[in-house]
């Protein structure tokens, strides 16, 4: 099989005037489109503990992002458009119109969740329901053990007043508190939620739940392993063991959850090991590739439904990577691959590394990525897969 830069040179050979083609795909940095302090806000401040999410319906990539620059927390819900460099708001707490002032406002800032909009928070998981059309957010920072969704139906600001547009689907949930969990949804067939891990008061749980979304129930699953790094988890289960600070993707060829990067017991140690999810047998294997990425907290790992591979933009917290800092993930032959890729987003300072995100934008097939940059506007990049960026109607 060619390779992926063997196939994008031959593909950019082939339909792409050669003055537009390059011998080694190059991340490009899109400059700052909008202005994160007006009113009201055109373009969303950095925020750190949290995920890309590509909405299919609105064909953009969905961030959510903080609203001023005095706490740590996420409470407005942006959506990027690749075509035209362009953020909207899609629904926010009301913290604004001054995102310099911390105080919660009286009536418009929620101090707590409310049936129309999650409290402020940080440390979420979020991942997007294909089937429902819907932005699916669990639990976070402060004790919230619940479950918000948003659908892609919704209008963008203004029209959606703030404190509103979300919905709740369970408070408590079965998993309870979670942070930096991993978290992906499978497909319209199975229709299921997979959960893994993150820390439960301070402690890194190893443990897997799935959420029916038919039912809207919550189960905990009772896993098998097979492979390096099993451990037993109660009569009749094995695991990975405890982790958090992980990213989970799903594989839809293949119809497997990966699971890349984290940390365990140890918070400060991260771990590059690989781990497949099978939902229909709860299997987890890991296959010990013997070439694989650095170890990483918090990896930007994403699905190209285009390719059949998963990527990775892999940056150590203060830009070092080995070579290329681009790897694929390969589920059919459980290999990883670097690729040639230059540039993209690279944290900057020493605890930043939770603030690179990335998604696959299947309607221009170009991966979208972000990292703090240390400023207080988001910087977007994108690394176009097939030489040139080129967004189907």
């Amino acid at each position: 099989m060619k390779s992926l830069c063997a196939r994008i040179a031959f593909a950019c050979l082939l339909f792409v005037p050669v003055a537009q083609c390059q011998s080694t795909p190059a991340w490009v940095q899109n400059p700052v489109n909008g202005n994160p302090v007006s009113s009201p806000p055109t373009w969303p401040m950095p925020m750190g503990y949290t995920r890309f999410a590509y909405d299919p319906v609105l064909q953009k990539v969905l961030y959510i992002a903080r609203q001023n620059l005095c706490l740590n927390w996420t409470n407005s819900l942006w959506a990027y458009e690749l075509p035209t460099n362009t953020f909207t708001m899609m629904t926010w707490s009301g913290s604004f119109p001054n995102p310099h002032n911390c105080a919660k406002v009286p009536g418009i800032s929620p101090a707590e969740d409310t049936p129309t909009y999650l409290s402020d928070r940080h440390n979420q998981t979020v991942s997007y329901d294909t089937l429902r059309s819907r932005l699916v957010l669990y639990s976070g920072d402060c004790d919230q053990p619940d479950m918000y969704h948003w659908f892609s139906s919704e209008p963008a600001y203004p029209a959606t007043a703030a404190g509103d547009g979300w919905a709740v689907d369970c408070d408590p949930c079965a998993p309870g508190v979670r942070v930096e969990g991993g978290m992906t949804y499978t497909d319209p067939s199975s229709d299921l939620l997979i959960f893994y891990g993150g820390q439960q008061v301070g402690t890194a749980k190893a443990d897997t739940w799935q959420y029916d979304g038919v039912t809207q129930t919550w189960t905990k699953i009772l896993t098998s392993c097979t492979g390096a790094g099993c451990v037993p988890c109660g009569t009749g289960c094995s695991n990975l063991g405890p982790r958090a600070g992980q990213t989970i993707v799903w594989d839809a060829v293949n119809q497997k959850v990966v699971m890349f990067g984290g940390y365990g017991k140890n918070f400060q140690v991260p771990l590059n090991d690989t781990w497949e999810y099978d939902p229909s047998t709860h299997t987890w294997t890991n296959f010990s590739p013997a070439v694989k990425p650095p170890a990483v907290k918090y990896p930007a790992l994403v699905f190209d439904s285009k390719r059949d591979v998963i990527w990775l933009h892999d940056v150590l917290v203060g830009g070092s990577c080995s070579g290329g800092c681009d790897w694929t993930y390969t589920e059919a032959t459980h290999t990883w691959s670097q690729q040639p890729e230059t540039g993209g987003p690279t944290p900057k300072g020493t605890n930043t590394q939770n603030t690179l995100l990335m998604d696959y934008d299947a309607h221009c097939d170009a991966l979208v990525a972000t990292a703090f940059n240390g400023t207080e506007k988001a910087t977007m990049w994108y690394l176009p897969l097939s030489g040139a960026l080129t967004c189907s109607p």
